[in-house]
């Protein structure tokens, strides 16, 4: 007989008369941001930001040029991110 979990986060797993296990959890919680190496124009920093949340990129890109001009931070957020984010 199968049973089901309530997990802390609110999901409902479904697992059989074995020990619980937190593995597919675990895959999860190693997200790491990297900077893009396929979907770039400049650095692959908003190609970065899209995969990480995994949203398209160009709202992201969008994001930094409003940014940019509206505010006047996305540049120097963009140059920042592009010296200190990793390549895959």
């Amino acid at each position: 007989m199968g049973y089901y979990r309530i997990l802390w986060d609110g999901m409902i797993c479904y697992g059989k008369n074995e020990p619980f296990s937190l593995s597919f959890i675990d895959d999860n919680m190693h997200k790491q941001f990297f900077l893009s190496s396929t979907d770039k124009k400049i650095a692959g920093v908003c190609g970065g930001i899209a995969e990480y949340f995994d949203i398209d990129s160009l709202l992201v890109r969008v994001g930094f040029i409003v940014l940019a001009f509206g505010f006047g931070g996305g540049l120097l957020a963009y140059i920042i991110l592009w010296l200190l984010a990793p390549t895959k």
